[in-house]
């Protein structure tokens, strides 16, 4: 076994620009600390009283390179159980590649409760289907006011690209202009949280998609303390859950999700129950969702142009499935100011056959798409 990944002091500090939570790193070349740079748009942030975003953060890659994982300060004693044991066994089926280590930290079983009258309930805004979808998660099943989403995240983890060039950080700055717009229009709050744990990934060639849950997670039991429920978006329902051979992390996010939670905050995967088709159909009448859907995995460079128009590319894949899913629908011309309709129009034959050949590849939610397109066109 290599040089155990070890944990120790973290420091905090408060000024105009947020707040900044560093902890110190040993143990992987050229990394000496894990930071959170942190913005708010209503509330102020709480710094955390346990480790969990660290351990949470550091399990994938120290699981990688096969090191040891030493956490010198208090980890919620369930997320510590977990990783112990359960969690490793889930990501090990999930990616053979990875090799069973010891964990230490301190484990703590309770915390202080909170008084709110309500709770405070919060998602990742991207803007994306699974987005609104998340949004209306209690609201769909006729739950009352008070459980409706209070708080948006937009995280600089990963999902803006590998680097950190100059287009990366527009795309990221692009998005949480939008997120606190619109959550300041629906009476929202929203925190913005940038981060280096790219740097981490990026050691030891890790993707976004093979790792966003806990990257996403790290970042989101940062507010244990202020959060009561965090939904995830899910982008992937419970009859396609897979483990071995997963093409991405979504796919075992329903078996992952409740092995995360940190004390004080239930983590939760949002409408797992609902197929993509579903949740398209769910949110196509949602006036912001026409104006705001944000599907396209375009390069952050290029995406820029696209975003400061509100537009998607209306040629990356998930622009191609989307477009198809909403034309299934008949309700594409509702986002003719976010997609090129009449690009799509044109071409409807060439992107159904994009469509299919993804899903012939192995896309679970490509072949959806086009086997619902197919259907529908029969009748």
């Amino acid at each position: 076994m290599n040089e155990a990944i070890k944990v120790t002091s973290i420091s905090y500090s408060q000024s105009e620009d947020g707040h900044l939570l560093s902890s110190d790193i040993s143990g992987i070349d050229n990394i000496r600390s894990l930071w959170f740079r942190i913005r708010s748009l209503r509330r102020s942030f709480q710094p955390p009283e346990v480790q969990d975003f660290a351990l949470i953060a550091l399990i994938y890659p120290a699981m990688k390179m096969g090191k040891d994982l030493h956490i010198e300060g208090l980890v919620s004693g369930p997320l510590l159980f977990s990783a112990k044991e359960d969690i490793q066994r889930l990501l090990i089926a999930y990616d053979p590649s990875l090799s069973r280590i010891s964990i230490s930290a301190t484990p703590v079983w309770t915390l202080p409760e909170t008084s709110r009258n309500q709770p405070r309930i919060a998602t990742g805004f991207s803007a994306g289907v699974d987005s609104f979808a998340a949004l209306a998660s209690f609201s769909n099943v006729g739950m009352e006011m008070s459980t409706e989403v209070s708080d948006l995240f937009v995280m600089n983890v990963g999902a803006f690209g590998a680097g950190s060039g100059n287009g990366i950080r527009k795309a990221f700055e692009k998005s949480v202009d939008r997120m606190f717009t619109y959550a300041q229009g629906s009476d929202r709050n929203g925190y913005a949280i940038d981060s280096n744990m790219q740097q981490l990934y990026n050691h030891s060639d890790l993707s976004f998609l093979k790792t966003h849950t806990l990257r996403n997670f790290s970042a989101a039991s940062l507010f244990h303390k202020d959060i009561d429920i965090y939904l995830y978006a899910s982008g992937v329902s419970y009859d396609d859950v897979v483990v071995t051979g997963a093409p991405s992390m979504a796919y075992i996010d329903p078996i992952l999700i409740p092995l995360l939670s940190p004390l004080r905050m239930r983590l939760m995967s949002a409408n797992p129950g609902v197929d993509r088709i579903e949740k398209t159909a769910l949110i196509a009448s949602h006036a912001d969702a026409m104006k705001l859907l944000d599907v396209c995995v375009a390069p952050a460079a290029r995406k820029i142009g696209f975003a400061s128009q509100s537009m998607n590319c209306s040629n990356c894949t998930k622009c191609f499935r989307t477009m198809l899913t909403l034309d299934a629908l008949n309700l594409l011309d509702n986002f003719s100011s976010i997609f090129d309709v009449r690009s799509y129009r044109s071409r409807t034959e060439a992107i159904a056959r994009e469509v299919k050949k993804r899903g012939d590849k192995g896309s679970v939610v490509d072949k959806k798409a086009y086997d619902h397109f197919i259907a529908v066109r029969a009748q």
